[in-house]
């Protein structure tokens, strides 16, 4: 999920035709550490993620960039990157929802269903 919360309107890209997002170490951190391009599930495409990523324009698209200069970053307890807070809310928003089993990991269950390995009901 982080490496979705922390997807740029630069990082969808198209790729032979077929819309893509372009998951990269320039965004954030990455599984791999390294880049890699992977198609857009054509739901995502049908219910407007193309819409929305134009009308966002380049920058990040599920957080806003600081608009205040930053603080300077406390050693002791540094500062989460704002694509990570992303990722906690859309689990904590997941759990207020009655996702609650604690032997359930949604967030990491739902790159199944985003990228199109696995078909669900």
């Amino acid at each position: 999920m982080g490496e979705l919360t922390q997807l740029r309107g630069v990082d969808i890209v198209e790729r032979d035709g077929i819309p893509a997002m372009k998951i990269s170490p320039e965004a954030g951190s990455t599984k791999t550490g390294t880049a890699r391009v992977v198609p857009l599930h054509e739901h995502l495409i049908e219910q407007g993620f193309l819409t929305f990523v134009k009308s966002s324009g380049n920058g990040p698209l599920f957080y806003n960039d600081p608009t205040e200069p930053a603080v300077p970053n406390d050693p002791t307890n540094p500062r989460k990157p704002r694509y990570v807070k992303a990722r906690e809310h859309v689990a904590a928003w997941v759990r207020d929802i009655g996702v609650n089993d604690p032997e359930l990991s949604p967030n990491h269950a739902w790159r199944h269903c985003l990228l199109g390995s696995e078909q669900v009901d």
